[in-house]
């Protein structure tokens, strides 16, 4: 059944609802007319707010291209970087280096006698005066809170002297633990004097002296008896820190003062032996490695394969060194050698930073080559390339008609194309100010192909302009200034910036 709203054929049988959708449809037209119009502005609209992106895009590319550190890329290589590395600070010339590493800078380095703890041992009250080459003498108060090795070394460490302090185990068993004092900086102008003014304590420090720890025991027989110290003469007459072993290698059980004993000796690189034949006798190490040790043994017994060792000390551990380099050819030549006070040289080669890490072996060298990064500079000028060309494709996009097809949004726009144009007068003009022959795109290599993209056509050329004439090829990119003045320099400009100023 017809519902209430429709009357079709009611009374009159017209088809009213045909009537009224034909009156609507007409009376819409204009509105049709208005929504068709808005939807092709709108593809304008769209259209150009994609040529705005792309023209985004360029600013961004050509932007570092206007920045003179853009175009101071230098390629700085090592034949092996385990000698030493290199870092350009600044622009570099094509150039080949040979090297030397002679020496590395250490830091000065000494250690203290042992004491028997690191927190028992009481030493005075007073000051510790501490200096670093030729710098001020610096005081350490020690006071009744701080007089323990472990709190010495917390007060010398909270005054910032130039040193720091630390503690080590050494593994002996007796006075194990010794302080080392490690200067902050290296080089032999930081070597480090110690000074400790304390009194009233048990203890003492001495930074100076070489010598021999006691005897340990390290696998005795049951029945040996015998009491080994070191000789009443000995002294340590060496510089390095080693542990000399004996080994009882008489046969069977052995009495002091009625047997005659040979005991095998080593230091971890000379041996020998020494032989007992009488009890509380100083008995003498011979030979290379000896250094002044002596030992005494007691009446008593030894045993075939009882064995001790004597722990030497010398409170050199590192000795302050500066840095050196040989600079120049090692076979023929009579190479320039270069010291520094830390492991880093600067401008030996200009706008170059060595930094050395451990010597090179007598007759070994390291080359290093220096030239501008023109692989870096040329990705940076083909970026702006690509943005450029981004642009030109896309306008020509819009400028193309294809039979059968709706003209694109933008197509024979007379704004459009006059960008277009003016990019491509651009692109091909000269520069003006600059005073080379490589005052235009065309002469560093770029130019326009035949479909009205940019590229880097020669690259031989552009490469030859970079090495030979950088300042130009910056002045062709760049806006550039110079100053009569060290104190004054250029940084940048636009197109309000006069020719010339003067200041006071």
């Amino acid at each position: 059944m017809p519902g209430f709203n429709s009357i079709d054929g009611l009374a009159s049988g017209l088809s009213t609802t045909e009537i009224i959708d034909t009156i609507m449809q007409y009376e819409r037209q204009p509105a049709a007319l208005l929504e068709e119009q808005q939807a092709q502005k709108q593809t304008v609209v769209s259209a150009l707010q994609a040529l705005q992106a792309k023209f985004i895009g360029l600013n961004s590319a050509i932007s570092p291209l206007t920045f003179e550190k853009t175009f101071d890329q230098s390629a700085v290589q090592v034949s092996d970087d385990s000698y030493l590395t290199a870092t350009a600070n600044g622009r570099v010339g094509k150039g080949s280096f040979s090297f030397q590493v002679l020496d590395v800078a250490q830091n000065h380095q000494i250690a203290s006698q042992g004491f028997s703890s690191n927190d028992s041992a009481v030493f005075g009250t007073g000051t510790i005066s501490i200096q670093v080459g030729t710098n001020n003498v610096r005081e350490v108060t020690i006071d009744t809170e701080s007089n323990s090795l472990s709190g010495i070394k917390d007060a010398i460490n909270a005054a910032h002297v130039g040193v720091t302090a630390s503690l080590v185990n050494d593994g002996t068993d007796s006075n194990a633990y010794r302080m080392i004092l490690t200067s902050d900086s290296t080089g032999t102008s930081n070597s480090i004097s110690f000074n400790a003014n304390l009194t009233g304590g048990t203890e003492n420090f001495n930074f100076t002296t070489a010598t021999f720890d006691n005897p340990e025991a390290l696998s005795l027989h049951d029945n040996s008896t015998s009491a080994i110290t070191l000789g009443t003469t000995a002294s340590f007459s060496g510089n390095e820190n080693k542990t000399y072993s004996f080994t009882v290698s008489s046969a069977g059980a052995q009495t002091v003062g009625s047997d005659v004993i040979t005991l095998d000796w080593s230091d971890g690189t000379n041996s020998g032996q020494v032989v007992v034949t009488q009890a509380d006798a100083e008995v003498f190490l011979a030979g290379e490695g000896s250094e002044g040790l002596s030992l005494m043994f007691s009446a008593g017994e030894l045993n075939e394969g009882d064995t001790f060792q004597i722990n030497t000390f010398a409170p050199l551990l590192q000795k302050a060194t500066d840095a050196k380099i040989a600079f120049g050819g090692s076979t023929n030549g009579s190479p320039i050698t270069i010291s520094s006070s830390t492991n880093t040289f600067k401008d030996v080669i200009e706008n170059v930073d060595l930094t050395v890490k451990k010597k090179t072996a007598v007759g070994e060298s390291v080359q290093i080559n220096t030239d501008i990064d023109v692989t870096g500079i040329r990705s940076k000028v083909e970026s702006f390339i690509k943005s450029y060309n981004d642009v030109v494709q896309f306008i020509d996009a819009q400028n193309t008609y294809t039979e059968g097809k709706d003209a694109p949004p933008l197509f024979g726009d007379t704004t459009v194309w006059s960008i277009t144009n003016s990019m491509r007068r651009n692109i091909g003009s000269v520069v003006e100010g600059i005073d080379s022959k490589y005052n235009q795109l065309y002469a560093v290599g770029i130019r326009t192909k035949a479909d009205g993209t940019l590229g880097i056509v020669d690259s031989s050329r552009f490469e030859d302009a970079l090495r030979d004439s950088l300042d130009d090829v910056i002045a062709l990119f760049t806006s550039t200034g110079k100053s009569t003045n060290s104190g004054i320099e250029y940084l940048s400009s636009n197109e309000e910036t006069k020719d010339d100023y003067e200041f006071n």
